[in-house]
């Protein structure tokens, strides 16, 4: 399955997916996640995280045992790059046809799901004026390399908007020239509306994951040498990979839902010390969770020139 990638976060002050339509109780051995082993993020602490939802339903009778509206219509996340440009995974729209993206939305301004529709009045809903996948992008026989796509997006004028919606920050891209670099050991955040948890084996499939409306971050995930990262992976693009800690036998991860959503590091260092960049993006992993699986994520800066020349595109036809 593709809209479902895990990743693991770490230790920082902060306090996807489908297929036709997804099941998301359909995780595949290389499953695409929501957070495992997180916690509910503190209002207002994510500005940057969105949500791709889709404002029709078209699962089976089947699917839809056992899961809300909101769990049902969820796509992926992603992070706001620019007031009006969204960057997320390829692989959450790599089936959609020009139709099919007629029929999403972006949500943002908000940390829970509940309630949330065109006309639910949670946060700020935006249609998508347009929208491109990496050329080069590869799929699941290939480890999802180049998983990165640019939403354009504007306000939906039919939508009821919140009263107060919560903030609405675009996040900075990590430079790849930054005077303190990526490197091995270090500690990242992950954030995501996926799955809390997988249940054991043997339940109805409609009912094989948990998940929650509100906003979950994980932490304690570490940035592992590109050795490590060939676990699971027959050879990298331009990725990175993370571990969590490992509690009560689980690993903090990204679970069935969290796909496309951002990977952050904090600054920690010149005048905005405390602010945080945008590292990565959910790609997938093995499993919810298990121990010695590294989360694979698409590396967003070294995809930085090629987001600035799409960006361009997007304003030249407005």
């Amino acid at each position: 399955m593709r809209h479902l990638r895990l990743l693991c976060c770490a230790a920082l002050s902060l306090s996807a997916a489908r297929a036709d339509p997804p099941a998301p109780s359909q995780q595949a051995e290389d499953g695409n996640g929501r957070i495992v082993g997180g916690h509910t993020a503190e209002p207002g602490t994510v500005p940057w995280q969105v949500e791709m939802f889709n404002v029709y339903d078209k699962w089976t009778p089947e699917q839809l045992a056992g899961h809300p509206l909101w769990s049902r219509q969820h796509q992926c996340g992603g992070a706001l790059i620019a007031p009006d440009i969204v960057v997320t995974g390829a692989h959450c729209i790599e089936d959609e046809s020009p139709e099919d993206m007629k029929g999403f939305r972006i949500l943002t301004s908000t940390q829970t799901l509940q309630g949330r529709s065109v006309s639910g009045g949670v946060g700020r809903v935006f249609l998508i004026k347009d929208y491109v996948r990496h050329p080069d992008y590869k799929g699941q026989k290939d480890h999802w390399r180049n998983d990165i796509a640019l939403l354009q997006i504007v306000p939906d004028p039919e939508a009821r908007q919140a009263a107060n919606p919560g903030p609405m920050k675009r996040i900075e891209i990590l430079p790849e020239n930054s005077p303190k670099p990526l490197k091995v050991g270090d500690q990242v955040a992950a954030t995501g509306w996926g799955s809390i948890a997988a249940r054991p084996e043997g339940k109805a499939q409609s009912s094989q994951f948990v998940f929650i409306p509100d906003l979950q971050i994980a932490e304690t995930l570490h940035i592992v040498a590109p050795l490590a990262c060939l676990t699971d992976a027959k050879g990298m693009g331009v990725d990175i990979c993370a571990v969590g800690d490992v509690v009560n036998g689980t690993q903090t991860a990204t679970c069935q839902g969290d796909s496309g959503g951002p990977l952050v590091r904090q600054r920690d260092y010149g005048p905005k010390p405390k602010e945080f960049q945008l590292i990565g993006l959910v790609s997938w992993a093995k499993g919810c969770g298990l121990p010695g699986h590294p989360t694979y994520f698409t590396y967003v800066p070294a995809f930085q020139g090629w987001i600035n020349e799409q960006i361009a595109k997007f304003r030249a036809k407005s």
